[in-house]
């Protein structure tokens, strides 16, 4: 939840608080498509991001088909995965267009970022 959290927060740079949407385990409410990101952006641009963040535990070969339907929408989509997991998506989103996945850290209750922000 905290790095759901904080990566919502980070776009507060560049866009405004009412255009940052986040789903959560237990209450989901937005969506594109049909799907549910953990976090959807509208740009000022009026472009969409889309990120999903996935765990120690989550990241897993039963989730490619659903990072593939995000990437298909033809939006920024985001996979943001655990540092020491960085490596196993990368080879489990091999031919996936459209996809930057991305890396955090938690370390003392403070997310650090690795890849673009």
């Amino acid at each position: 939840q905290k790095v759901i959290k904080d990566s919502a927060e980070s776009y507060l740079k560049v866009t405004d608080e009412q255009d940052i949407m986040v789903n959560t385990p237990e209450k989901k409410e937005f969506q594109i498509s049909g799907l549910y990101p953990d976090v959807m952006v509208r740009m000022k641009t009026g472009e969409t991001v889309m990120e999903v963040v996935e765990t120690e535990t989550t990241l897993a070969t039963s989730q490619v088909e659903k990072w593939k339907a995000f990437a298909a929408l033809g939006n920024e989509f985001k996979l943001v995965v655990p540092l020491s997991k960085i490596e196993d998506a990368k080879a489990l989103t091999v031919g996936i267009p459209n996809i930057n996945v991305q890396a955090y850290e938690v370390v003392d209750d403070q997310v650090h970022w690795f890849g673009q922000r």
